[in-house]
């Protein structure tokens, strides 16, 4: 398991999986200290296009305690 700091949080990196397939779709930044994703990436084929859509998604400005 790999960890970074992410906006000056430790996170671990979990992979993310399709339910139905059981594929590794993407990977996910976990942190303990906050119980939240920190940052998410996940790849899957458009149903309009068929090309492969990357979404990648991270938090910013977090403040803990307001």
């Amino acid at each position: 398991m790999e960890s970074q700091t992410i906006n000056g949080f430790y996170a671990v990196e979990v992979s993310v999986f399709d339910s139905k397939t059981r594929q590794v779709t993407g990977k996910r930044w976990f942190s303990p200290d906050l119980q939240i994703d920190i940052r998410r990436e996940t790849e899957r084929p458009s149903t309009i296009t068929g090309k492969t859509v990357r979404t990648v998604e991270e938090l910013s400005d977090v403040q803990v305690g307001f």
